[in-house]
C-alpha cells in the first residue's frame, strides 16, 4: 500500500506539472473558457467513456467464463475500472495486469488459469486496437482529415510498432515454450549482469514458470477461437465509443469547430498512440502534446488547451482517482 501511494503522488507530481506548462502562457484565457463549461456535456463525455469500458469488459466476461461461469459483468466492469487507477499510476500502464491476476486468483480462479485470461483478454485488446489504427490510418491517407507534422509522426509510428513489436513477441513466445524459456534465462542473465537482481537463479525459474504459464494460456486461447473473434468484435466497439467520447469535450466548451464524431475518435486514438509510447505514467508529456498536434487541425490556442485540460480529467484524471477510491473500498472489504 505504501509503494501504491508513493507512485500515485509521483503521478500527482508530474500531473501539475503538466498542468504548470499548459497553463502559464495563456492562464487567464483559458480559466475565462473553462467557467464557460456545460457540466452536463462533462458528465455525458464521462459516460460515453464509461460506457466504451463497460463494452470491452462484456469482452473480457466471455474470456474469464472460460474458467469461471460464475464470474458476473458487474464483476469485471469494477476490476476494468480499478485496473485504470493500476495501469494509470505506472510506467507504460504495466501494473494493470498483475492487478488483474491478484484479483482473479482471490475469486479461486487458479493462477495459471488467471495468467492464461490476462494474456488472452490483453491480445484481443491489442488486436482490436491495431485494427482500428490501421483503419483510421488508411481513412486518413484517403482523405487527410488529420494533420501529422514531423514529430507527429515519429511518436505515432512509435507508438504503433511498439504494439505490433508486442503483439509478435507474445504471439512468438506463445507458439514456442522453448524459446520462450530460453527469452527468460537471457532476461535474468542480463538483469545479473546490471547487477538489477542477485539471485539470478532463482529469477530464472519464475520467469520459466511464467513462460510456461504463457504457452499453456496461449494454446488455450486458440482452442476457444470463437471467443477470441467475439471478443474482438465487442473491443472494436468498445475502444471506438471510448476514443468518440471525446467530442463531448468540445461540446462542453461550446467550441464552434468543424470536426464530426469520427473525426474526434480518430484524432484521439492518434492521440493516444502517440503519446503511449512515453515511459512515464499516464504518458504524461506524451499525451498532451499529441492531444494538442492532432487536434490543432480542429482547434488552436486557449481553447484547444482548455479542451487539453478537459480531455486530461476525464481520460486519465478521473478514471485514476474513481479506480483508486474502488480499489481502497475493495481492499477494505
Amino acid at each position: 500500500m505504501k509503494n501504491i501511494k508513493s507512485k500515485s503522488l509521483i503521478v500527482l507530481l508530474i500531473t501539475i506539472g503538466m498542468l504548470f506548462l499548459i497553463l502559464k502562457d495563456d492562464f487567464t484565457n483559458i480559466i475565462d473558457i473553462l467557467k464557460t463549461v456545460n457540466p452536463f456535456w462533462i458528465i455525458i463525455a464521462i459516460t460515453v467513456s464509461f460506457i466504451g469500458t463497460f463494452i470491452q469488459s462484456i469482452s473480457f466476461k466471455l474470456i474469464i467464463n472460460q474458467h469461471k461461469e460464475d464470474f458476473s459483468l458487474l464483476k469485471t466492469f469494477r476490476l476494468n475500472i480499478i485496473t485504470n487507477f493500476f495501469n494509470g499510476i505506472t510506467p507504460l500502464a504495466s501494473g494493470g495486469h498483475p492487478f488483474q491476476i491478484y484479483e482473479l486468483h482471490k475469486e479461486k480462479v487458479k493462477v495459471a488459469d488467471a495468467t492464461s485470461v490476462v494474456i488472452e483478454n490483453f491480445l484481443v485488446y491489442q488486436i482490436s486496437l491495431m485494427f482500428i489504427s490501421i483503419v483510421f490510418l488508411l481513412i486518413n491517407y484517403i482523405f487527410n482529415i488529420v494533420d501529422f507534422n514531423t514529430t507527429l509522426t515519429i511518436l505515432f509510428y512509435l507508438g504503433f510498432l511498439l504494439n505490433l513489436l508486442i503483439l509478435i513477441v507474445l504471439y512468438v513466445l506463445g507458439s514456442s515454450k522453448t524459446f520462450g524459456k530460453r527469452i527468460a534465462v537471457s532476461i535474468a542473465k542480463v538483469l545479473a549482469k546490471i547487477k538489477i537482481i542477485s539471485d539470478e537463479s532463482r529469477i530464472i525459474n519464475k520467469l520459466e514458470t511464467v513462460s510456461v504459464e504463457f504457452y499453456n494460456g496461449f494454446k488455450e486461447m486458440k482452442k476457444n477461437k470463437k471467443v477470441i473473434f467475439q471478443g474482438i468484435l465487442i473491443q472494436i466497439v468498445g475502444i471506438s465509443i471510448y476514443f468518440a467520447s471525446t467530442i463531448f469535450v468540445f461540446k462542453a466548451l461550446a467550441l464552434n469547430i468543424d470536426m464530426n464524431v469520427g473525426e474526434c475518435a480518430m484524432a484521439s486514438l492518434f492521440a493516444f498512440m502517440a503519446g503511449s509510447i512515453v515511459p512515464i505514467p499516464g504518458g504524461t508529456g506524451g499525451m498532451e502534446y499529441s492531444f494538442f498536434g492532432f487536434f490543432s487541425t480542429f482547434a488552436s490556442g486557449a481553447p484547444l488547451k482548455s479542451a487539453l485540460l478537459l480531455w486530461r480529467f476525464i481520460t486519465f484524471i478521473f478514471p485514476v482517482v474513481f479506480g483508486g477510491i474502488l480499489f481502497n473500498i475493495n481492499e477494505e472489504s
